[in-house]
């Protein structure tokens, strides 16, 4: 399942005008973010990756606040030194996560992605994960004009 960029219980939502600051991190984020927690397998991870079609999983404590984030290389091992890896998603987690609020201007987490060389933000509202913004995410809204 594909994240799907609105809620349509929601009903229409008014598409921002092109290049104003009204667009912002919830008008773009893929939503509902698909979650792991800190003591998954790997082996889970990359199947929830695999499943959903996505790379990057944030990762949630008992309580479902956000503690870190691991992305498809985190997962595979393929930056990390052979031999026996570890087994949990927390042992190659990035920790703790860079996130944004739903309300914060697309321009301020693409910048936020530029500076820290990120390719995904956790959308964070009350402590919880509402949604992720990925560079694929802001790719579409340069493309629909939604960030220039």
């Amino acid at each position: 399942m594909r994240h799907t960029r609105g809620d349509p219980a929601e009903g229409p939502r008014e598409e921002p005008t092109p290049g104003s600051d009204r667009v912002c991190v919830r008008d773009q984020m893929s939503r509902p973010a698909v979650t792991i927690a800190t003591t998954a397998p790997l082996a889970e991870a990359s199947r929830l990756m695999a499943l959903n079609r996505i790379h990057y999983l944030p990762v949630v404590d008992p309580h479902a606040r956000l503690v870190g984030i691991v992305n498809a290389d985190d997962v595979r091992g393929t930056r990390r030194p052979e031999g026996p890896g570890p087994e949990t998603v927390e042992a190659v987690m990035s920790a703790p996560a860079v996130a944004i609020g739903p309300a914060a201007p697309l321009t301020e987490a693409m910048r936020l992605m530029l500076d820290r060389g990120i390719g995904a933000l956790p959308v964070v509202e009350a402590e919880r994960v509402v949604g992720i913004l990925t560079q694929s995410d802001v790719v579409a809204a340069a493309a629909r004009g939604a960030t220039s």
